[in-house]
Formats: structure tokens, C-alpha cells, sequence
């Protein structure tokens, strides 16, 4: 993590895996109505699962360039 601009990506990368978290929660309450099976119940739960990881991970590298930072002034 080097520069200001990379963290806004991120940031912005974070707000699009959120609105796909909100979308996956919202196909998943009406599963019964749509008549999802388990494996694609399944699949959308593997999704929620990438999703967090990536936003952890999002995060961690935005602490470390704020640690940076910190350390630099």
C-alpha cells in the first residue's frame, strides 16, 4: 500500500462487495419463493463467504497504509 488513491479503490472496492452481499441476501430471502435448491443455496453462501474474506482482507490493507502513515509523521 503505497498511496492515497489505492485506499479510495479499496474503499470503493468494499462499498461494491457490500451492495453484492445486500443483492445475495436478498435472493436468499426469497429462496423459497423462487424455488432455489441447496446447491444453489450453497453456492450463494460460498459467495457471502468470498465476499467477507475479500473486505477483511480490504481492511488489513488499509490499516497497514494507515499504520504506515502514522509511522512516517
Amino acid at each position: 500500500m503505497t498511496n492515497k488513491e489505492e485506499v479510495i479503490k479499496i474503499s470503493e472496492n468494499i462499498k461494491e462487495k457490500l451492495t453484492n452481499i445486500r443483492w445475495l441476501f436478498e435472493c436468499l430471502s426469497k429462496a423459497s419463493i423462487n424455488g432455489m435448491d441447496s446447491k444453489s443455496i450453497g453456492l450463494a453462501m460460498r459467495c457471502f463467504q468470498v465476499l467477507l474474506d475479500d473486505i477483511e482482507n480490504d481492511i488489513s490493507l488499509i490499516q497497514q497504509y494507515l499504520i504506515q502513515k502514522q509511522t512516517v509523521l
